[in-house]
């Protein structure tokens, strides 16, 4: 019995140490560097075991049993380092404050037993034999250290055993559940059996946490998403993609988030996809339509974003990959273009065609709006006598008095070479006329080159059923009637400024 109990010892240590090799790969990695020690840890328990049965001198043998107290003691530790790592909970900060002066004390305790016999009752020079190394000892460190040990335990399987039981539309997850649920009873019955009925060579506990930790290799690692990929050779193709992409599983947990968007946005610490998207909202503006894109003044990069579902039939699982696409050139170009589009480039007014396509919302949106029309007077003879720099700088000056208007009253549109429309949103007649002579006083000047002579109609929508094309042309009229009684006077006495200036240069 005892050389089968051995032999299940060496194959225990075998199954320990396979997970080492595996794990030692991904050790960086958040999710999967606290099993990576927890492993070792287990392994070095077996290796413990082995040497305690090899080794015939007594005193050696001491030393190796003494060695194991700290050992079980940072395992727990570890234990519950990996299973908060593996669903994303913090521990609180005084556990991680505790647990170094906790260890140290254990440490400090167990290299001294030889003092005060508080971990074995027992001193090197005093051990029975061997066997006795292996019996359980009721020492009053003792009964702390399993105490502690066994809490930090049973603290961390039940989170573990709560994350899995709490997820029940994960099928994939009833198996792991199924296995922790027995390797908890069958470690309760091995040492009730133990303690009760016949005492094992070997300690059951051993056997169970090396049960346990492979279960949890199996379920963490094996069965993983990540692992999962690389098991089917699609992490090349991740690593290639020029567009970063986050991995998720089913319910959002983040699997793996491309080098270049950890590092850009600083998501190392993001768990869930809604708590990556609101980190990036903050640096980025995410989009799935272009028509979404409405604030164009932002300088923020823009990322158009993309969920698929993926799935691997092999390992029974599902997730999503986000991918981010970053399109901040072509939405920059997108927007020069629908700038040019709608808008006057030389004077940044909004154009003939931004009117031709908004005539229905103007009459949606704006029940009492009316129209005040604007038209420069001799601007061919600027162009014609001093060349088209001095009409646009004409045209220019013009566009500067129209800005005197309150903006969030007017949409204001250059609709011809010299011809301007203004929309006043919430208009009166007499808001209107106000208005214009304001217009007109603010263009007049004594020296005809310096004067801005414009021709102005206005019309005010007379119900909510009246298009605009209907109110536009009233005003039209209006503003030739002017036209026709001010043109003829402005030209003349430009001409004869001209002239002028003309002789005075010669």
């Amino acid at each position: 019995m005892r050389e089968f109990q051995i032999a299940l010892v060496v194959f225990a240590a075998f199954l320990s140490f396979v997970p080492v090799v595996e794990l030692y790969r991904q050790r960086r990695k958040h999710r999967f560097k606290y099993l990576s020690v927890f492993m070792t840890l287990v392994f070095a328990w077996s290796l413990n075991m082995i040497l305690k049965y090899v080794i015939e001198n007594l005193l050696i043998a001491y030393y190796i049993h003494l060695t194991l107290f700290p050992i079980i003691f940072l395992l727990s530790y570890f234990l519950m380092r990996t299973i908060h790592a593996y669903i994303y909970r913090e521990i609180p900060t005084f556990i991680l404050r505790v647990f170094p002066v906790l260890f140290l004390l254990h440490l400090g305790v167990t290299v001294t037993n030889d003092l005060h016999q508080w971990m074995l009752p027992f001193t090197s020079t005093t051990v029975p034999d061997q066997t006795t190394l292996f019996d359980v000892h009721l020492a009053p460190a003792f009964i702390v250290h399993t105490l502690l040990s066994y809490t930090i335990v049973l603290y961390s399987v039940a989170r573990f055993l709560l994350y899995y039981g709490t997820i029940p539309f994960k099928k994939h997850y009833r198996k792991p559940f199924l296995f922790f649920v027995i390797s908890i009873i069958v470690a309760l019955v091995l040492n009730f059996l133990h303690i009760n009925v016949y005492a094992l060579y070997v300690d059951p506990t051993y056997f169970t946490v090396v049960l346990f930790s492979y279960g949890l290799y199996y379920f963490m690692y094996k069965s993983d998403f990540y692992f999962a990929l690389l098991q089917e050779g699609r992490r090349t193709i991740l690593d290639g993609m020029r567009e970063d992409y986050v991995l998720t599983t089913e319910n959002g947990q983040i699997i793996e988030v491309s080098s270049n968007l950890s590092k850009q946005y600083n998501l190392n610490e993001t768990r869930y996809i809604h708590e990556l998207i609101t980190e990036m909202e903050k640096h980025a503006i995410l989009y799935d339509s272009i028509d979404d894109v409405s604030d164009k003044s932002d300088d923020r990069p823009y990322y158009y974003t993309k969920k698929n579902k993926f799935e691997l039939k092999e390992f029974n699982i599902v997730g999503y990959l986000y991918l981010f696409y970053n399109e901040t050139k072509f939405v920059r170009l997108f927007h020069q273009l629908e700038e040019a589009q709608s808008h006057d480039i030389m004077t940044g007014l909004y154009n003939r065609n931004f009117l031709e396509n908004n005539y229905a919302y103007f009459d949606k949106t704006y029940p009492h709006y009316g129209l005040l029309l604007a038209d420069i007077n001799g601007l061919k003879l600027f162009n014609d006598n001093f060349g088209h720099r001095s009409g646009d700088d004409l045209i220019k000056r013009f566009v500067a008095k129209l800005n005197l208007f309150e903006k969030e009253d007017v949409v204001t549109a250059r609709s011809g070479g010299d011809e301007f429309v203004v929309l006043v949103k919430h208009a009166s007649k007499e808001k209107l006329e106000k208005m214009r002579n304001n217009l007109i006083q603010a263009c007049q000047h004594k020296n005809p080159l310096k004067e801005i002579s414009i021709s102005v109609g206005t019309a005010l929508r007379k119900s909510k059923d009246e298009p605009f094309e209907s109110v536009f042309k009233r005003a039209d009229r209006d503003l030739y009637i002017m036209k026709e009684a001010t043109t003829q006077d402005y030209q003349e006495r430009l001409k004869k400024k001209i002239k002028e200036k003309t002789r005075s240069s010669s």
